[in-house]
């Protein structure tokens, strides 16, 4: 009895991995297991959790869009993301809160450049340090914030070899387009 247990336990082991594989995956296999799952478990009435779980791993986050044959890059050299985009848990607040972008901790000075060619559209300061605003093609813009130099001003047409700027240990980068934040996360991958 106690084999046959094992076996069984594997079997539904391997069994979950590859259908989360799969549906993970964005194969055409995914939209027939969907339903099949979904169908098994009616019995249990677990339907409804596990809908809202599969719902919630599918990708809704836009592409991040670029114009012609430029490729994006990331802004500058990164030791880790301190940061995720996303909701996050404040421990000084005690609460969830969202980040519309990523904290990166990078060494001090580190050059800044542009992650697509663009115009700088705003310049600012606070008690971080400066911001940058650069204006992309389509509506698209990205964000540095925590710079401690300024290399570049308004209005200045920048190229991705341009330096924006140089940064503290700690820099702030955000992507937005008319709609909102977008998720800069494949660039650091």
């Amino acid at each position: 009895m106690l084999g046959s247990f094992r076996i069984r336990m594997l079997l539904v082991i391997v069994i979950v991995t590859l259908v989360g594989l799969s549906i993970q995956s964005g194969h055409c296999s995914k939209e027939v297991i969907e339903p099949v799952i979904r169908y098994m478990l009616k019995d249990y009435n677990l339907d409804k959790s596990i809908s809202a779980f599969i719902e919630n791993m599918r990708s809704t986050e836009e592409e991040i869009p670029t114009g012609g044959s430029s490729r994006l890059q990331a802004p500058c050299e990164i030791i880790s993301i301190e940061r995720n985009y996303g909701w996050y848990w404040n421990q000084d607040k005690g609460c969830q809160e969202f980040s519309s972008g990523v904290e990166l901790k990078v060494k001090e000075d580190t050059i800044v450049r542009p992650i697509l060619e663009g115009k700088v559209s705003e310049i600012s300061q606070n008690s971080e340090g400066y911001q940058i605003v650069v204006e992309h093609d389509n509506a698209f813009y990205s964000l540095y914030a925590g710079l401690k130099e300024v290399l570049v001003k308004e209005k200045d047409n920048v190229k991705t070899d341009d330096f924006l700027g140089k940064a503290q240990e700690r820099l702030y980068f955000e992507i937005r387009n008319e709609d909102g934040p977008l998720n800069p996360q494949q660039l650091f991958e």
